[in-house]
């Protein structure tokens, strides 16, 4: 029953389901895109805001359909694995340290390709991928509230998410941590992707 009502409110917060856990528009729309609700809400959401918007969600959402595109990377920063595809400006390789899974990553940025819209394939945009990502992750947009060092000497960077949680940067990210960010990838006991 627990993990029924968990589900049912990240529902509402998306705007799947109304109060009464109805069905809502949104919900529908959401359903018919065939992609996990919190993919879906930032898809729905970037279509309003233009081709390039719905471009990069669509980006967003090929790579986080599945797993990590890059394996032991050095940084969690998801604007790294977005300018892997294409959809934002190229990273420079020296950026990008990690095994990055070539077969992957090609199939993200095929589906992609595939469906965002035909007239921001070519160049994708440098918008920002924040907004969208806190559209679909409202429950774990975190504000940093210290950076310290931890115990071996490394410098950690200390959140407090929305949903109550606490998360921790770690590594390279806590080398100049933003002051927001959402944990798209935050479990318990884990360090987070940005």
């Amino acid at each position: 029953a627990v993990l029924w009502n968990q589900a049912e409110n990240l529902l509402r917060e998306l705007g799947a389901l109304d109060a009464t856990s109805v069905l809502t528009t949104a919900g529908r729309s959401m359903a018919a895109l065939g992609l996990h609700p919190r993919l879906a809400r930032l898809v729905l959401a970037a279509r309003a805001q233009g081709p390039a918007t719905e471009s990069l969600a669509w980006a967003c959402a090929a790579l986080l359909g599945d797993r990590d595109v890059l394996s032991n990377a050095a940084s969690s920063d998801f604007r790294l694995r977005l300018g892997l595809i294409g959809a934002l400006p190229a990273i420079p390789p020296a950026t990008v340290a990690g095994q990055t899974n070539h077969a992957l990553l090609q199939r993200c940025r095929e589906l992609w390709l595939r469906n965002a819209p035909a007239q921001s394939k070519p160049s994708g945009c440098e918008a920002d991928p924040g907004p969208l990502l806190a559209l679909a992750w409202p429950d774990r947009i975190g504000r940093r509230e210290t950076v310290e060092k931890d115990r071996q000497n490394r410098l950690v960077a200390h959140y407090q998410l929305s949903n109550g949680r606490r998360a921790i940067l770690g590594g390279s990210d806590a080398q100049d941590p933003p002051p927001w960010l959402v944990a798209i990838d935050a479990e318990a006991g884990d360090q987070i992707t940005t």
